[in-house]
């Protein structure tokens, strides 16, 4: 199923975009997930959710973790850092664990070069996934296999044109300097490009300017890339409609595929 919403003031084919539209869940109602609806061919599932955890929520996550996701958490110096590391992780445990019906601490990871973690072992290849999250919320992309890349953003203020001006691919710089919400433009142009950069794995070998992200309409992009050999030129991206004040995209190779939005149609008050 995609849920589809109407986003104000930005152009689609009848004259208003469309975006997908992520409900923003708790991260308890996650951690008690039994069961996901299958992934079709051409879906990419996206689940957003909240870091606020309760005290057994909390230990929870930290149960099935595995050994070094526990001695990185340990690591982090400010406890709301910590935090959010583990309930993040905690709760992609127990999707991907759904969707891989296997109890989430028996999950492996590996790492590619640049630190994209993948499943491994007998679910290797089956399922991709990607973590992202900004202040107190989190969004996770989930795929049969396909590379994909997600990156969510809380708003704050920035020097978007200056930043801009440093970073970014030209057409990007001029679309933001005219923009009449610089601010909304350059987050909805950063969590586009982090998505790509984070899809393909490439991290910061992939400087920001030597790709850019082509809007067809305010929603869906393509990409030009200068330098092939680390980014392909068949990646699109797709951005997400989410509460005032945040931004959010999802990238993969290819055009025939859709975001599945997961988790119901209204915000859980549990």
């Amino acid at each position: 199923m995609n849920v589809l919403e109407p986003a104000h003031g930005a152009p689609g084919d009848d004259g208003s975009e469309v975006r997908p539209a992520v409900p923003v869940r708790s991260a308890g109602s996650l951690l008690e997930i039994e069961a996901v609806p299958a992934i079709e061919h051409d879906e990419v599932h996206v689940w957003a959710f909240e870091l606020a955890a309760s005290t057994e929520q909390y230990a929870r996550c930290v149960e099935v973790l595995s050994s070094e996701e526990q001695e990185k958490a340990s690591r982090f110096v400010f406890e709301r850092h910590r935090n959010a590391y583990v309930v993040s992780h905690g709760v992609l445990r127990a999707l991907i664990g759904a969707y891989a019906k296997c109890p989430p601490q028996s999950l492996r990871w590996i790492c590619g070069p640049n630190g994209k973690p993948a499943l491994a072992g007998d679910q290797a290849g089956r399922l991709s996934f990607n973590l992202s999250h900004s202040g107190s919320r989190a969004l996770l992309a989930v795929a049969g296999g396909a590379e994909i890349g997600a990156d969510l953003e809380q708003h704050r203020a920035i020097e978007a044109a200056s930043i801009a001006d440093r970073f970014f691919f030209g057409a990007e710089r001029d679309a933001i300097r005219t923009a009449l919400e610089p601010d909304a433009i350059f987050y909805r142009y950063w969590t586009a490009k982090e998505a790509v950069m984070k899809g393909c794995g490439a991290g910061l070998s992939l400087p920001l300017d030597q790709f850019g992200v082509m809007f067809q309409a305010a929603s869906r992009a393509t990409v030009q890339t200068r330098n092939p050999a680390l980014l392909a030129p068949d990646w699109t991206v797709q951005t997400l409609a989410m509460d005032e004040g945040w931004s959010a995209a999802v990238a993969a190779r290819g055009s025939a595929w859709r975001v599945a939005p997961q988790g119901g149609s209204h915000r859980s008050a549990d």
